[in-house]
């Protein structure tokens, strides 16, 4: 589906810069070397995506961080050149309606599409630098009748979709994260998955060194997101998805951290406890029946055995299981990651938007149903492009309190 929408913006592109060219750069631009060092740089701009994405899906070397890299980068540029020039020529071509109108030969609609291809421009360059480096903390409380006394104010850090494979070596990204968790002196840390981006050596030594600073009260869980299981593995001679996972498993354990899988634990305070349970990603989606019954038997198999009279904190990548898990009575707080917000967020006062809506009911925040809570972490990293608009890389301090 991702080459096929390359694809279609490819041409679409091409489009768009005959019609700047005709339009622009003929009129503006009359000298020959400006039109040749214009069109050359156009195609090749265009056509860098596809040949990117072509090396990533056939190149001996695709499960490379570094082609990972290469890869979202291209992406970048070519939206980067694209998108101000379709807003510039579809904002532009208003001033044709007007000429036929009123014989007037308007040129305020390309003056307008300018000014907006020149604001998208820069919101763009800054969403690949500050906005994807810059990591800000949502604070949410959560109440219940079922938190213990002893767990009243009980605060959780949730942090989710690092992407490891998406970031260069010394990249501070991790390491800013790691500062601002320890400085919410935390009394739980969860990651809620996709700690790597497509197999276990995402997470090298450097990353492993920074992760193992992380400190809290009650320690570190940690559930498998989609990337985490190794689903988007090419070379299976080479690694297999089994290997990838026993050897992410390994590793997250070597931190330290509780790797919940299908499975429940207890964080114990005096004579009260709470329960957190962690769900696997279920392989090919929500909604199919073999994937529900798969979903259904996970689930069971983690909080199945939690009194309904304890609190359970469950933890699961995927925000969809939420549903599933309320029609089950499981859950008091899920917590899941997975959507990024898609990486753009778009505010008008108290509004929000974000093309995420059009995929999943449930795709950033807090949610409440029935009496249980889902919230959704926007993530740390980046996929498919590395640019983040309006939704920032995100640490999540949720305080319980009892009700």
């Amino acid at each position: 589906m991702r080459y096929v929408l390359i694809a279609i913006m490819a041409l679409l592109a091409v489009v768009v810069d005959i019609y700047i060219y005709r339009r622009v750069i003929c009129r503006r631009f009359p000298w020959h070397w400006f039109k040749v060092v214009y069109l050359s740089s156009v195609v090749l701009i265009d056509f860098a995506v596809v040949v990117a994405m072509l090396i990533y899906k056939f190149g001996a070397e695709r499960q490379s961080p570094a082609m990972m890299l290469a890869v979202m980068w291209a992406t970048y540029l070519f939206f980067l050149s694209t998108g101000p020039k379709l807003v510039y020529a579809l904002v532009s071509l208003l001033d044709y309606p007007v000429r036929w109108l009123t014989r007037y030969r308007s040129h305020i609609f390309g003056y307008l599409g300018t000014g907006l291809g020149v604001l998208l421009f820069g919101v763009m360059c800054y969403g690949a630098t500050t906005g994807r480096r810059t990591i800000r903390v949502e604070r949410v409380t959560v109440c219940s009748a079922k938190i213990p006394v002893a767990f009243d104010g009980f605060r959780v850090a949730l942090f989710s979709d690092v992407h490891l494979g998406t970031l260069r070596s010394r990249s501070v990204l991790v390491r800013r994260m790691v500062e601002t968790i320890n400085d919410l002196n935390p009394d739980l840390v969860v990651n809620g998955g996709d700690l790597v981006n497509i197999q276990a050596s995402d997470l090298t030594s450097r990353f492993a060194e920074q992760l193992a600073e992380i400190r809290s009260h009650s320690g570190v869980v940690s559930v498998l997101g989609n990337h985490d299981k190794g689903f988007y593995i090419f070379d299976t001679v080479r690694v297999s998805p089994h290997q990838s996972v026993e050897e992410l498993s390994r590793a997250q354990r070597q931190l330290g951290w509780t790797l919940l899988v299908d499975s429940a634990a207890y964080i114990v305070r005096g004579r009260d406890s709470i329960a957190v349970a962690g769900v696997d990603y279920v392989r090919g989606g929500y909604g199919a029946d073999d994937a529900d019954n798969r979903l259904d038997a996970s689930l069971d198999r983690a909080c199945g055995g939690i009194a309904d009279s304890t609190f359970c904190l469950l933890v699961s990548h995927s925000p969809q299981v939420w549903n599933r898990a309320v029609e089950r009575g499981y859950g008091d707080l899920t917590l899941s990651g997975h959507v990024h917000a898609m990486q753009m967020k778009l505010r008008l006062g108290q509004r929000v938007w974000s093309f995420a809506q059009l995929l999943y009911p449930e795709w950033s925040g807090l949610y409440e149903r029935d009496g249980r809570s889902l919230y959704i972490n926007d993530g740390i990293g980046c996929v498919m492009f590395p640019m983040r608009i309006g939704a920032r890389p995100e640490v999540t301090l949720i305080t319980l309190c009892r009700e």
